[in-house]
């Protein structure tokens, strides 16, 4: 198999933890994920510098010192701009065929398998535009259709790596929160809560004003949880965004990304696959020395025959 459509979990893993202090940009980028709006824009377009830099053949680690922040929230939202784009084709798509009575279950099942696979091909979109560095190139959908056509199994490698990171990161969070619930059952809160659940629909006022109360006493009681779970979910996230985006990165790599043209143009030829060449043979091998006793033996040999 081509080493460049294969291990892409622990491909990306290597070059994010290659270099000495690697878990000090995780931890900037945690930081930068709380602010609104910008942190978010800055922490995707790091990604996916990042991942440019990969999708050309450079083998480096996330860069620690000299960030250029205004280019990656620049990055970043160029990313969302072509994000959105897809995001209301698709939203228009599926509320087209959801208005069609026999067809609004399936449909909701398919928004939620589709989500990863077409999250990837939006994330595959954002990093041709980051490559170009404009956003129009992310919606060349015939050169991306072109790529996944090539590779498919490749792609759905890096749709796997986000799927397992999905997964993990909800069992995590979900455990912290399971223990929140159990903590509400054993402090004898549980009756309350689902009281306040069945009313949900049409809450009276004295509900609203039991649910607040609820609430506050919630977040007191569990203060430290709801931090943890917030800084878990957080570096998960980030962890995620780098390896998932590089990996889409080494994905790239095996399209040529050094000689691509014109965002219009067409993707080069396919790299023929160098074959295995044959073991050597003895006859082309010059013959070991024989070992004295063998030597011996075959003189031996030799002479009860000649006679």
């Amino acid at each position: 198999m081509n080493q460049d459509n294969d291990r892409y979990l622990a491909r990306s893993w290597g070059l994010l933890t290659r270099d000495k202090g690697w878990a000090k940009p995780v931890l900037a980028l945690c930081a930068a994920s709380l602010v609104p709006v910008v942190g978010s824009f800055g922490v995707n377009g790091y990604c996916l510098e990042w991942a440019r830099l990969t999708a050309w053949g450079v083998d480096s680690s996330p860069k620690q010192k000299d960030v250029r922040v205004g280019e990656c929230i620049g990055s970043g939202f160029r990313a969302f701009l072509v994000s959105a784009a897809y995001g209301i084709v698709l939203w228009v798509a599926l509320a087209l065929l959801a208005a069609i009575p026999l067809l609004e279950v399936p449909v909701g099942m398919l928004r939620t398998a589709l989500g990863v696979v077409v999250g990837v091909f939006v994330l595959a979109a954002t990093l041709r535009a980051t490559i170009y560095q404009k956003a129009s190139a992310g919606f060349g959908v015939s050169r991306l259709w072109e790529m996944v056509s090539r590779d498919v199994g490749g792609f759905f490698r890096v749709v796997g790596m986000r799927l397992v990171f999905d997964l993990v990161s909800g069992l995590l969070v979900g455990s912290l929160w399971g223990g929140a619930l159990v903590s509400e059952a054993m402090g004898g809160n549980m009756a309350t809560l689902l009281q306040l659940v069945s009313t949900m629909g049409e809450p009276s006022p004295s509900d609203a004003q039991l649910m607040a109360s609820y609430l506050l006493g919630f977040v007191s009681r569990h203060m430290s949880l709801i931090v943890a779970s917030i800084l878990v979910a957080t570096v998960l996230e980030v962890v995620k965004r780098l390896l998932v985006t590089t990996a889409c990165g080494l994905w790239f790599r095996q399209f040529d990304v050094a000689v691509w043209g014109l965002a219009s143009d067409p993707l080069p030829p396919e790299r023929p696959v160098q074959p295995m060449l044959p073991a050597p043979q003895y006859a082309y091998q010059q013959p070991a020395a024989a070992h004295p006793y063998q030597r011996s033996e075959e003189r031996r040999v030799g002479k009860e025959g000649r006679s």
